[in-house]
C-alpha cells in the first residue's frame, strides 16, 4: 500500500497516465491485502453471537473510507491544481497508514500475553 501511494504521488508528478493506473493498481492491491486480514482477524477475535455486528462495523467504516476521500478530492480540484491535489491526497494517506500501522504495532507489542497454567 505504501509503495502504491508513492507511486501515485510520482505518477502526479511525472504526469504519467500508464503510471498512474500501474499505481493504482498497486495501492489497490495492498488495500485489499490489508483489508481481507482485518476482516479475517475481527471475524476470528469477535464473539460468536456478535461477529456480524463487528464486521458490518468494519464494512461500515471500510465504505467511509472508500467514499469520503474521494469526494474530498473531487472538492479539492475545484479550487487546486490536479497534480498538487493528488500529491497532497497521497501524502495525507501514506501519513494515515504510516501513523495507525506505528500505533497498531506498538499497541500488539505491548499486549500483556497470559502465561499462567490453567485449571483443567
Amino acid at each position: 500500500m505504501v509503495i502504491g501511494l508513492l507511486s501515485i504521488a510520482g505518477a502526479s508528478m511525472a504526469l504519467s497516465i500508464v503510471l498512474f493506473f500501474v499505481a493504482g493498481i498497486v495501492s489497490g492491491a495492498g488495500v485489499g491485502l490489508v483489508f481481507g486480514s482485518a476482516i479475517g482477524v475481527a471475524a476470528t477475535l469477535a464473539p460468536a453471537g456478535r461477529r456480524g455486528e463487528v464486521l458490518a462495523g468494519m464494512f461500515l467504516w471500510a465504505y467511509a473510507g472508500l467514499t469520503i476521500p474521494v469526494v474530498a478530492v473531487g472538492v479539492s480540484l475545484s479550487f487546486f491544481d490536479a497534480q498538487d491535489v493528488m500529491i497532497v491526497f497521497s501524502v495525507a494517506a501514506l501519513a494515515v497508514v504510516v501513523v495507525t500501522s506505528v500505533l497498531l504495532l506498538g499497541r500488539r507489542s505491548r499486549t500483556p500475553v497470559d502465561d499462567t497454567p490453567s485449571r483443567s
